[in-house]
C-alpha cells in the first residue's frame, strides 16, 4: 500500500512540476 501511495504521490509531483515531461508526444 504504501508503495502505490509513494508512486502516486510521486507521478502527482511529476505531472504537476513537469506536465511536458509526462505528456506523451
Amino acid at each position: 500500500v504504501l508503495g502505490k501511495v509513494a508512486a502516486y504521490l510521486w507521478n502527482h509531483l511529476v505531472f504537476v512540476t513537469a506536465p511536458e515531461v509526462v505528456r506523451p508526444g
